[in-house]
């Protein structure tokens, strides 16, 4: 009986020991809340851009470091009526950037991008705020290709392609024998035209708004066989961390005020400079 009284005086004593000690240092069993995205964003009212140099998109003044184009004047927007600043904080690319969402290297990848189904479950999306086509380029005295020809599956054919670009996965996926000339992926998609050109290949596949740009300063180099029917039609959202909810929902809410008031179609017409180059989403209410 006295070792049993001894034993239970001993639990009580170990006991109150442990009860003194987690209340003087006020220790809890409540996990920590992460802070998200969003939270971030609010409390130090700034939004650090991830970006890609990609006309007419995004493009960066060599002299004054400025920024312009389609992401860069959305983002300014939307930025606006978060009321809270943009910062330019790390130059990425497509083939990387999803990482730097991940990593917290930075909130948002500012240039927009199009979504491609190997996006799912590692990249949050918002809705729409335009489409875009992607064409298909051929030289302009290439004569073996029509306006509907789209039997590119062939070895004696060479698709010219920046690596982890659209122009790349089309052709692993939908014309897995034609020759592949690949370039960097940093590079600028006027090489890969320009090697259609050079006859280095004989297409490539990029969106419409690549296509006219290199028009401007190369004309009747190329051709568009895919103008009146787009090889892919993709919508543009902005990018950022997977399962970022709260930002998600203010995201939306803004990029519908900004659609539904013509905002976005003001900012493509800025770039388009009277060539069409991007779809337009329907208003909500029509």
């Amino acid at each position: 009986m006295k070792n049993i009284w001894q034993f239970l005086m001993t639990c009580l004593v170990a006991g109150g020991i442990a009860f003194a000690v987690t209340s003087s240092t006020g220790a809890t069993t409540t996990p920590q809340t992460r802070e998200t995205v969003y939270d971030r964003i609010m409390h130090t009212h700034e939004i650090r851009c991830g970006y890609v140099y990609y006309p007419p998109l995004l493009m960066k003044d060599p002299n004054t470091g400025a920024f312009s184009g389609i992401g860069a004047d959305v983002m300014r927007r939307v930025a606006e009526l978060m009321n809270v600043k943009l910062i330019w904080t790390e130059e990425t690319s497509w083939a990387t950037y999803i990482e730097g969402l991940q990593t917290n290297r930075y909130d948002m990848l500012c240039t927009l991008d199009f979504f491609l189904p190997f996006y799912a479950g590692k990249v949050e999306t918002t809705s729409p705020l335009f489409y875009t086509g992607i064409g298909i380029y051929k030289r302009a005295d290439d004569t073996r290709f029509p306006e509907v020809f789209r039997n590119f599956d062939n070895p004696d054919i060479t698709v010219s392609a920046i690596d982890g670009s659209i122009a790349m996965h089309i052709q692993e996926s939908d014309y897995p024998h034609a020759k592949l000339l690949s370039v960097p992926n940093m590079s600028d998609y006027a090489f890969t035209l320009m090697n259609v050109v050079n006859k280095k290949a004989d297409i490539t596949f990029v969106e419409r708004a690549v296509g006219n740009n290199f028009l401007k300063t190369n004309p009747g180099a190329v051709v568009n066989i895919a103008d009146k029917e787009p090889l892919r039609i993709y919508p543009y959202f902005v990018p950022f961390k997977i399962g970022e909810t709260k930002l998600q929902s203010t995201l939306n809410g803004l990029i519908i005020f900004l659609r539904d008031n013509s905002e976005i179609d003001k900012i493509l017409s800025r770039y388009e400079n009277g060539t069409p180059s991007f779809y337009r989403v329907a208003k909500g209410y029509r």
